[in-house]
């Protein structure tokens, strides 16, 4: 896909000298604010290489304009078009809009022409660079999810699922990004040190103790702890950080990331619980998710396996199911052991122990398929 150069200047004038300017040799996309050009870089960044805005604009100035590029979309090479009086200005931009180049006013057709094509060999560059060192992340990736494996399988489980819907969002809306992939594959590592008890309520959303609370409340900021120092992952730390609440995010598109994975958490805490489809659907709604997502994941089927697994309460127990973790009364008395297969008789001991002492629940179970 040939990207495009996305021009910025409050001046109709100035504009359409740079498009009949950069229009033969390249595509461009032209706006007279940075909020109309933030809005369209929404949702088209992955069509623009470069951008090149004015200093000077009423409202939003260049600056600050730029600052907003650089932390949103900071693969986009980023030039400013300013004048010698705005020079205290251009160096604020320099600073926080992290610019490629200074252009000054007037500039000729062959200087601003060959400043973009160096703007998009700088993309090219930071392109490749992307790819080396998301090779190079994979492997990091990876070693984190060993040690999540190893340290609680269950929030292992769940993370993969994460992933796969938040995939499945960017592919059903088109904009499917490694990152976001990446935040929902990691959101969970702050988890590491939690009680599996814990994790087996926190799954399906049921109420924790204020003790239990206290094991796991603070997961999202570990994980951010754990993620903001590895190079290329710092958006994706942004993303693991912010999930809980995505209205506190600045930077737009660590808030769109935040929101898909935190829907994503929702989304699967009630199919854990056995929700039906309808009270999925109204429980994402209620918690503020838009149409769009809610759309997307509904439509979302994750992979089909023999000993798929899920949290279940008693009345909804059913033979060839098979425990996934022990059994315990609310007493802490050991009444079943993991890896067993459940029965009629072995299922309506454990309803009728419930109704005297009380059994611990969610029961972790999963469906097995019996060769005959």
């Amino acid at each position: 896909m040939t990207k495009k150069v996305l021009c910025v200047d409050d001046e109709s004038l100035v504009l359409e000298g740079l498009e009949n300017t950069l229009g033969w040799d390249f595509s461009v996309v032209t706006f007279t604010s940075g909020a109309e050009a933030l809005d369209y870089l929404r949702s088209n960044s992955e069509e623009v290489g470069v951008i090149i805005s004015d200093m000077r604009m009423p409202g939003m100035d260049g600056a600050t304009f730029l600052s907003e590029v650089a932390r949103s979309y900071p693969d986009i090479v980023r030039m400013l078009l300013t004048g010698y009086s705005d020079i205290e200005s251009a160096l604020r931009a320099i600073n926080h809009g992290k610019i490629f180049r200074m252009l000054m006013k007037p500039i000729g057709a062959e200087e601003l022409g060959g400043a973009v094509r160096d703007a998009f060999r700088q993309a090219e560059l930071i392109e490749a660079e992307k790819v080396v060192l998301e090779g190079t992340l994979k492997g990091a990736i990876e070693a984190l999810m060993e040690a999540l494996s190893l340290a609680s399988p269950l929030a292992m489980s769940r993370s993969r699922i994460l992933e796969r819907m938040v995939r499945h969002i960017g592919q059903t809306l088109g904009d499917s990004n490694w990152e976001y992939e990446t935040a929902a594959l990691l959101a969970l590592l702050g988890t590491i040190a939690s009680p599996n008890s814990v994790l087996e309520k926190f799954a399906i959303g049921a109420p924790i103790s204020p003790q239990e609370a206290e094991t796991i409340e603070g997961y999202a900021e570990l994980g951010y702890d754990m993620l903001k120092k590895i190079p290329r992952l710092e958006r994706v730390a942004e993303i693991v950080r912010r999930h809980r609440d995505p209205g506190q995010s600045e930077a737009e598109f660590v808030k769109v990331g935040a929101q898909r994975l935190q829907a994503s958490l929702l989304f699967d805490q009630q199919v854990l619980r056995g929700a039906t489809p309808q009270e999925v659907s109204e429980h994402l709604r209620r918690a503020g998710v838009s149409k769009e997502i809610v759309a997307a994941l509904m439509s979302f089927r994750p992979p089909l396996s023999a000993d798929a697994s899920r949290f279940v309460d008693l009345a909804q127990l059913l033979p060839d199911m098979r425990l996934e973790t022990d059994v315990h009364s609310k007493t802490g008395q050991l009444l079943l052991r993991k890896d067993t297969v459940l029965s009629w008789a072995s299922i309506e001991r454990l309803r009728n122990f419930d109704r005297g002492v009380g059994v611990e629940t969610p029961l972790h179970v999963s469906m097995i398929t019996r060769c005959v």
